[in-house]
């Protein structure tokens, strides 16, 4: 009828169908004519050539062979039974179907009213049945190794079935599919790979619990089946992508759960009853669990739909009502009716002088307040239909239309079955088909009967697949076991923490009021969309498995009264965007239109409203100027993203030294702490875990740790530079005299290893240590692009200011607000103005050199000109306002153009933008050093560079998913690690991926399970010695030594010291605590700190600035702040006295530290307080004083605290302390008797048991504990220092194309010394430098000065 044709719907009752002769004559034969005989399929539902055959088959079959299969009584019925899907009855029938196709004799088979069960024989109870019998069968594959040898009828078979196999796969047919796998399996012989990967992927690109499970289930059947990478991905995406169960997810995640590691659970074991019965619901699909024959007969049949799921296009979504007069193609057609508000224009522009007017556009033009709500709405109509074009095939398939069949086409389906397709949908925008989630939804789960029938059903296919037996099914192009383990336990990691980031989201909106909410900042409601422009069109690279629609970005309109304190979005978070609930329309429900990010976020300005502007991963709908939306915050998108990339590509592409580094150390260690200080101290099982460890570990300890694979890598060369500057380099380390001799080992390990571990204890310099080791690399080993990363950006600004002191040119990279003002000089915006600004007078030069050359008389013009360039960019500078959180965060106009952002009013460009990159690409190739954070490294922005060193700082406090962003995604030749793993680890939402072994930095994981033996920095010069002195003995086991006494460091006046040598205070608080929603404070302690804090303030001997106030709890710090700012002096910013929690205060030093703990219960609880790192971190901040408020009744209830509590009463009475243990020497008796004997063998393995335990408990410890290596450690294996080839799989990229401009060292000044008098404090006294006297005028030594300077020195 043509593409678009309509036709009538056929009449209900039609003429009775006509018998086949030859169906008759099969029967007359007793050949078997039942569906599951003749391999009737899936197919036969489609409306192909091949259906139709089957259906007049199967018609004749029950017209005329009624009686004849009666007959044959019951033992014929079981074995007509037992042979269904047995394609051998094709073969034999292949003569009859040829003859049958020459003669060309057609007839219909039945009625169209007459009902019938669409598969009577393929219900998934049957292929249940199939399955299990399956999986306890002894004959799967044991032909397999004979199918080369095949021949004859056999190998026909065979081949037949893997054709039918394709053709399934390609037509979409998912339990098809998996009866013909059975058949295969059954014969013996193993499902081809290709095709195993094709089934995994295509179950879950349409909703289906028991497809889903089914092919889980034939996958755990067969002992050798393995997934690839890329359909695994692939299945992954489309469920997390359409927020599928979290059943679902993780079952799917257990095919790449490591053999050795325990699997995922169907549900966390922390969920409530609650959350279990919320997650039992989301288990019904759209279309409930039915195979794909009932989804095609009900697809036909089904009066509405509902489309959700479209990013896209989000009016497509909604409910769609099926026509009752209309058929397309003897398809049903359905439709959508939205109600748009009629656009009026300005008033004037009629039709003109002789125009005519009907009364309602009268009533509009000259009376709009008078028009009536029907009156001002106007229709459109989306239309879901199936069309058909013989001229060009490709377009056949399923089609929404605007308003009618014909009109503008939106999105498309090829399949071509009776009704709307449930998956696989392409949305059409600006002629291009972009992959779309478009979901349909069966309104018939309205009927509660129905919902715990399919929900039964579906907890019954879950139940049916055992979680065991699918693990460690992933593998890699290259067959790599420890590629495929170490991704597949990561990926389950990070999805883990993914989800608990979902479902504590889902939690605050479900348990918190609508008002709550947005008090405490976590929504907006009721924001008009202000304009829509900033349209990005698809990558043509995406993320295997990951659809990417594009993105446009919005402005909405805050309101007057928004508190930014509270408010929780910040630039960059992710949120998403659904529709108001002030404005729901008529037959429509709330729905969220989809996910985006804060891309800016302006305060209002005079008359100028606050703005937030937000990119929206698809498109705003066309109305979105009309409409009020709403803001929830959402889970980190670009943090999962971007972790998930690097997991890929080191499965997908090359591995470099660096990366197999990574997957060589053993993965699944977990931290043991974390779970035990979580249920409130070890357990009995913790306990025999830790001893069964210990034996472990004292066999491993036997074997020589510098032999594991991975060690070996860490020691090899990592080229890069020639053999002269090495050798150069390593010669200057002995000249490094302002570093001690453990510092120096770390510098000289880095200049010559591809890995190197550095331990940098509290107050040891470590920060120092990474800003020498950047500084060689660049200047001695003329390396270039290196990278200075940390997961924070506190630990960044820490290293950029010392390569700014070192007269390194570092560039840092990153959001404006969160970079300190102090390296404000060295971001990349402030260096990109200064570019353009000597861009434009180098412009301005070149001018007036042309016309000065050309005796001009516009000269003094030019002159003019530059002059007046000069003192406008002077003036601009001037005019920076001083908060650079604001000022830099101006990137977009505050005037919202709609567009794609061609130019258009105060916009840039896109041809200023193109040159505003080329510029910043410019100004990092010329950088020796590049400043960022590991995420930020992971952006497109760094597609251009592959580094040629790396360092990461602060690495045991960062997951190693944060720390590999930049070792795989860029690539390095050398990695230096510099953190602590006796201070904070990582924070981790989840409590399963904790447990599991998130919380293990790759810092600890390497020292722990790769062998790697970390450089100790020994000496601390930040502490008195007795601040520092639990800790040395503690959690360093004594090897820490002071490089400062307690003259340099004296201690505070005006404060209740024990005594007054004595730098600790511990002061008895017994106020009880209080709890605030998960978070607790404690009023009595907070009064305490504010006496003291006013204390200090009297004695003015210390500034504001000197001063820390550190509690664990985040509501203790709200308190504390609150009622602090009331005793701030006059004149002093009440945000210079730094009042912090102690992971937030990691990292910073004060002289005085005052800390409140909070706990104070009658049941001795002490929360995440028994965590002994927090513990030291807390008592390494002071470098002169620490005074410390709590419960010591509840504190003792914690070993370390009661520890701790000891030694602060030795401490405060003066009794003699050993910075050491003293070695015990136990006397053995030479006439003891066999039994003491081994009692005391017994016990020496018990010792030594603990202590292997203690160091597997305190990741890292055994290292510090063993032996002081041999401090030549000079020249290695190799007159050079370096070990093995150099690494030639990295190739640098994106380094500076000129040589290095060199910059002299600066001149080293001795210490400070302070001398604290009484009353105020004196200024410091800076002792002055040996060598030449300075210049005059207190200026820097001059050429000759610093040339007589360095023969000195020489």
């Amino acid at each position: 009828k043509g593409p678009s044709s309509l036709e009538p719907a056929p009449p209900a009752v039609g003429p009775l169908p006509e018998r086949n002769p030859f169906c008759v004559r099969l029967l007359e034969t007793g050949w078997p004519l039942h569906s599951a005989a003749m391999g009737r399929d899936d197919d036969s539902r489609e409306g192909s050539p091949e259906g139709d055959k089957k259906r007049r088959r199967d018609s004749s079959a029950e017209g005329d062979g009624g009686r004849r299969r009666d007959g044959s009584g019951e033992r014929g019925r079981r074995r007509k039974e037992d042979r269904r899907d047995d394609d051998g009855s094709r073969s034999r029938s292949r003569g009859r179907k040829k003859k049958r196709s020459r003669s060309g004799s057609r007839s219909r088979s039945r009625s169209r009213d007459e009902k019938r069960d669409p598969s009577p024989k393929y219900s998934a109870e049957d292929l249940w049945r199939r399955l299990e019998h399956l999986g306890g069968w002894r004959g799967l594959g044991k032909n397999e190794k004979n199918r080369g040898k095949l021949a004859g009828a056999e190998k026909d078979d065979l081949r037949a079935l893997e054709r039918k196999m394709d053709k399934r796969l390609t037509a979409g047919y998912r339990s098809s599919c998996i009866r013909t796998a059975l058949t295969i399996l059954e014969r013996g012989f193993w499902v081809k790979q290709e095709h195993l990967d094709r089934m995994v992927s295509q179950s879950v690109q349409r909703p289906g619990v028991v497809q889903i499970c089914m092919n889980l289930k034939l996958i755990q059947i067969c002992p050798g089946a393995h997934i690839g990478m890329e359909p695994f991905l692939r299945g992954l995406g489309v469920l997390v992508q359409r927020n599928a169960p979290v059943q679902l997810v993780r079952m799917w995640l257990n095919l790449g759960v490591p053999k050795a590691s325990r699997a995922l659970k169907e549900l966390p074991y922390d969920y409530d009853p609650e959350e279990k019965d919320l997650a039992a619901q989301d288990i019904e699909d759209a279309l409930g669990v039915i195979t794909d024959d009932e989804e095609d007969e009900k697809g036909a049949t089904r009066r509405t739909i509902y489309i959700t799921g479209c990013k896209a296009r989000p009016e497509l979504n909604g409910r769609y009502d099926k026509s009752e007069d209309i058929t397309a193609h003897r398809r049903p057609v359905y439709e959508k009716i939205i109600e748009k508000k009629i656009q009026r224009e300005d008033k004037g522009k009629g039709k003109g002088k002789g125009g005519a007017h009907n009364s309602l556009e009268l009533k509009m033009l000259l009376m709009p307040h008078m028009l009536t709500e029907e009156e001002n709405m106007m229709q459109e109509i989306l239309v879901i239909h199936y069309k058909k074009d013989s001229s060009f095939p490709e377009r056949n398939g399923w089609w929404f239309s605007r308003n009618t069949c014909t009109g503008e086409a939106l999105a498309w389906n090829a399949r071509e079955v009776k009704g709307p397709p449930m998956g696989g949908w392409f949305v059409i925008r600006d002629k291009t088909r972009l992959p779309d989630p478009i979901r349909i939804v069966d309104p018939a789960k309205a009927n509660e009967k129905e919902n715990r029938n399919r929900r039964k059903e579906a907890l019954h296919a879950i139940k049916q697949v055992d979680l065991n037996r699918l693990k460690g099914r992933l593998v890699t192009h290259d067959n790599s076991n420890e590629a495929a383990e170490y991704f597949g336990h990561f990926c389950m990691l990070m999805h883990l923490e993914h989800m608990e980031e979902l479902r504590q989201i889902k939690r605050r909106t479900q348990r918190l009021p609508e008002a709550e909410l947005q008090r405490l900042g976590w929504c907006l409601d009721g924001l008009p969309c202000t304009g829509v422009f900033g349209r990005r069109e698809p990558k043509k690279v995406s993320m295997i498995g990951w659809e990417d629609n594009g993105s446009e970005m919005g402005s909405l309109c805050l309101p007057p009264n928004t508190n930014f304190d509270r408010l929780k979005f910040k630039r960059g978070d992710s949120v998403t965007i659904s529709e108001s609930r002030q404005q729901v329309r008529r037959g429509e429900t709330l729905e969220k239109i989809g996910d985006g990010f804060i891309a800016d976020l302006r305060p209002n300005r005079g008359r100028d409203e606050a703005q937030l502007v937000i990119r929206l991963r698809g498109c705003w709908p066309d109305d979105a100027m009309g409409r009020r939306w709403r803001i929830d915050k959402g889970a980190n998108s670009t943090l999962y993203e971007r972790q998930l990339q690097a997991m890929l590509n080191l499965v997908t592409k090359a591995r470099p030294r660096v990366s197999e580094l990574l997957i060589t150390a053993k993965v699944g260690l977990a931290d043991s702490w974390s779970k035990q200080w979580r249920q409130g101290g070890p357990t009995e099982e913790d306990k025999k875990a830790a001893m069964d460890a210990a034996e472990r570990a004292e066999k491993e300890a036997e074997k020589n740790p510098r032999d594991q694979p991975c060690a070996k890598l860490a020691r090899l060369n990592p080229g890069g530079t020639d053999s002269d500057k090495l050798d150069r380099a390593l010669k200057e380390v002995k000249t490094l005299t302002h570093l001690n001799q453990s510092q120096r080992d770390a510098v000289r390990s880095a200049l010559r290893q591809t890995c190197t571990i550095i331990q940098g204890p509290p107050g040891t310099g470590k920060t120092h240590v990474s800003v020498q080791i950047m500084k060689m690399w660049s200047k001695t080993l003329d390396l270039s692009p290196l990278l200075a990363t940390s997961d924070s950006n506190v630990a960044v600004d820490n290293i950029a200011m010392g390569l700014r002191a070192e007269s390194v040119k570092a560039v840092r990279v990153g959001r404006p607000d969160k970079i300190n003002r102090i390296l404000e000089e060295i971001t990349l915006e402030c260096l990109l103005e200064k570019e353009k600004v000597e861009l434009t007078d180098r412009k301005y030069e070149a001018r007036f050199n042309s016309r000065s050359k050309s005796g001009s008389p516009s000269v003094n013009r030019g002159e003019k000109t530059k002059a007046k360039a000069e003192a406008e960019a002077k003036a601009k500078a001037k005019s920076k306002p001083k908060d650079r959180a604001i000022s830099k965060s101006r990137s977009i106009s505050p005037l919202v153009r709609i567009g794609g952002g061609k130019g258009k009013g105060k916009g840039k460009g896109k041809g200023s933008m193109k040159a505003d990159f080329e510029l910043q690409m410019r100004i990092l190739q010329d950088a020796d050093v590049i400043c960022t954070t590991t995420i930020s490294s992971g952006g497109d922005f760094f597609s251009k560079f592959a580094f040629a060193g790396v360092l990461v700082d602060e690495a045991a406090q960062a997951t190693e998913l944060a720390a590999v962003v930049p070792l795989i995604l860029r690539g390095s030749q050398r990695l230096v690690l510099v953190g602590d793993q006796c201070q904070l680890p990582p924070t981790v939402q989840s409590t399963e991926a904790e447990e599991r072994g998130l919380s293990l930095s790759l810092y600890s994981r390497l020292v722990d399970g790769g062998g790697l033996q970390p450089f100790l920095l020994d000496t601390q010069y930040r502490s008195n010695p007795i601040l520092a002195e639990f800790s040395a003995r503690t959690f360093y086991a004594g090897k820490l030594r002071s490089g400062v006494t307690a003259a340099d460091r004296k201690v505070p006046r005006g404060l209740p010291w024990p005594r007054p040598d004595c730098p600790i205070a511990f002061i008895e608080c017994t106020g009880e605590e209080t709890s605030e929603g998960e978070s607790k404070f404690n009023l009595a302690e907070a009064e305490m700190v504010v006496r003291f804090v006013q204390d200090c303030f009297f004695q003015r001997e210390l500034e504001i600035t000197e001063i820390g106030v550190v509690t664990p709890y985040v509501a203790q710090v709200r308190h504390l702040k609150r009622i602090i700012r009331n005793i701030i002096p006059e004149g002093q910013d009440p945000e210079l006295l730094e009042v912090a929690s102690v992971d937030n205060f990691q990292g910073r030093e004060k002289d005085l530290i005052i800390f409140s703990a909070v706990r104070s219960n009658r049941t001795g609880v002490v929360g995440f307080l028994a965590d002994w790192r927090r513990l030291n971190v807390m008592l390494t901040r002071a470098r002169r004083g620490i005074i410390i408020i709590g419960n010591s009744r509840t504190l003792r209830t914690d070993d370390h605290w009661s520890k701790w509590l000891d030694f602060y009463a030795k401490a405060s009475t003066g009794r003699a302390r050993s910075a050491e243990k003293e070695q015990k020497t136990e006397i053995v008796d030479p006439n003891e008797t066999p039994e003491q004997m081994e009692a005391r063998a017994k016990k020496e393995r018990i010792d030594a048991a603990r202590k292997l335990s203690m160091a597997i408990r305190f990741p890292g410890l055994a290292m510090a504990q063993s032996e002081k290596r041999d401090r030549s450690r000079s020249r290695s294996h190799s007159p050079l220092g370096t070990v093995g080839d150099a690494d030639k799989l990295t190739q640098v990229k994106g380094g500076r194309t000129k040589p290095r401009a060199r910059t002299p060292s600066p001149v080293r000044q001795l210490r400070v010394v302070k001398e604290v008098g009484i009353g105020i404090k004196k200024k410091a006294v800076e002792l002055p430098p040996k060598g030449p006297p300075a210049e005059p005028n207190g200026a820097a030594p001059g050429p000759a000065a610093a040339q007589a300077k360095a023969k000195a020195k020489a």
